[in-house]
Formats: C-alpha cells, structure tokens, sequence
C-alpha cells in the first residue's frame, strides 16, 4: 500500500486480542466502542450475508469445472467492492465526513484507549 500510496482506515470490534497491532505504515486502525449495537456494525449490515449468497454454488461449479478441464480450481471473487460500500454507509459511515468529524471521533477515541 505505501508503493501506491493509499492510505487505510481499519475500523476493527474491541475484541482484546486485537488490541496490540505492530507499528503500521499507511494504515490508521480505529477501535469501536464496546456498546456498539449490531446495527452500526458493517459486518451485520449484510457482508456477511452478501458472501454467504450463492457461495456454494460457485464454489461447486467452479470445483467441477476445473476438474472436467483438468486444472487447479481459480479463486473466487464473490464480495463486489459496492456491497461492502453500501453496508458501511448503511451502518453510518459516510464517505464525505468533515475534518470537524473525524477529529471528534479521533478525540473520543484517545479518551477511551
């Protein structure tokens, strides 16, 4: 990600073991607060079920395919890029929020840690 120069924000639940990351370049990690409700969770907004749809039939079609052709089977791309969007933006997340907002949620967030 650095050789692109993308930047990252991972929003990760406050489950202890994720709470010792390494140093990290280009990614900012954010911690939810534990009285978050499965409604603001993106995870519940439909990922989960987005990648459980129809996930067994490629899976097997894709498996019986490489066999009849005599090669490895490929990977599956089965969650689009939109989904995983819209299911933040369901969840609250905006693409368009202020500097004002983001300090905010940064201050609220040193004050917990």
């Amino acid at each position: 990600m650095a050789e692109k120069k993308r930047r990252i924000l991972l929003f990760i639940d406050n489950f202890n073991p994720h709470s010792n990351f390494p140093a990290l370049t280009n990614i900012t990690v954010k911690s939810l607060l534990p009285t978050t409700t499965s409604k603001l969770l993106p995870l519940d907004q439909g990922v989960i079920r987005s990648s459980k749809v129809g996930y067994r039939e490629q899976i097997m079609r894709r498996f019986l395919d490489s066999i009849g052709e005599g090669k490895p089977c490929a990977s599956i791309n089965i969650l689009h890029q939109t989904t995983v969007k819209n299911c933040f933006i369901k969840a609250g997340f905006s693409e368009n929020k202020t500097s004002n907002e983001t300090e905010e949620v940064d201050s609220n967030t040193r004050r917990r840690n």
